[in-house]
């Protein structure tokens, strides 16, 4: 949950998102994760977005779909709110 806060505050922090990717919220295979890394040089948010229009990264679609909608709630909701919210979406608390 810390990590996700911190990549709603700040999308260019990929130390963050990379924490996000590899959670139980996500569960992305670190195979996954090391081809998306060794692509063009920008953040790593930028790379995810531009990487689920090919076919080798199709599996991360609903991944940026679900990011983007917690970008936007972070942008409207109070964090308690947000934070429920994060473990709705990601189904997290069931974890």
């Amino acid at each position: 949950m810390e990590n996700m806060l911190r990549w709603l505050s700040d999308p260019a922090n990929d130390h963050a998102l990379m924490a996000v990717l590899r959670s139980p919220m996500f569960a992305v295979n670190d195979g996954v994760l090391h081809k998306l890394l060794f692509r063009r040089r920008s953040s790593l948010w930028r790379r995810l977005k531009a990487a689920v229009k090919e076919p080798d990264f199709i599996m991360l679609k609903g991944v940026v779909a679900t990011l983007d909608q917690l970008r936007e709630c972070a942008l409207k909701l109070p964090l308690g709110e947000l934070a429920r919210k994060i473990l709705a979406v990601t189904a997290y608390d069931i974890i």
